[in-house]
């Protein structure tokens, strides 16, 4: 990756974090009654927004090697000290789409979260309070491959979506 390409993936993911993009400006809309005439254009345009920023080569897939590329670029902007591991307010903290804006937070707010502190708990396998990039791009890695279900080693939008708990 290029140095610009870096400082704009990481610019992408900090717009994302402080301005909760994705979900959030679909979701606003308000139950899929923007875009897409209430055919649910709300909920998926978001995650098809989150395609689009990391497929780098335009193709509408998610490869391997560009999504590995975002989750650390994502990672980076988490790690808040800069000491390479994410701990579990770290990790928390960070929230995307309505999670970023207190007051449009939807009812599966609390059960994501609950999600999100289970799943850092299978990343701290050790239980120290840590997470280093090598084993957060590990645990990626590992969603990547049980989502990629036809092994062609790039996430078509159903398989992106699966990954990331949607329907």
């Amino acid at each position: 990756m290029t140095i610009l390409g870096a400082t704009t993936r990481l610019a992408a993911v900090t717009c994302l974090l402080l301005m909760g993009a994705g979900d959030a400006v679909a979701q606003g809309q308000g139950k899929g009654q923007g875009q897409g005439g209430g055919q649910g254009a709300g909920r998926g345009a978001g995650m098809q927004e989150r395609i689009e920023m990391i497929d780098a080569d335009g193709d509408g897939l998610v490869q391997e090697a560009e999504l590995a590329e975002w989750r650390e670029t994502v990672f980076l902007a988490m790690d808040g000290d800069g000491d390479g591991a994410l701990t579990r307010d770290e990790y928390m903290a960070v929230q995307l789409g309505r999670g970023a804006d207190p007051d449009a937070r939807g009812p599966r707010y609390a059960q994501m979260q609950e999600a999100k502190a289970a799943e850092f708990e299978v990343m701290d396998a050790d239980g120290d309070g840590l997470v280093p990039l090598d084993v957060f791009t590990a645990h990626a890695d590992a969603q990547f491959s049980k989502a990629d279900t036809n092994g062609d080693g790039a996430l078509n939008a159903t398989e992106f979506r699966t990954m990331h708990g949607r329907p």
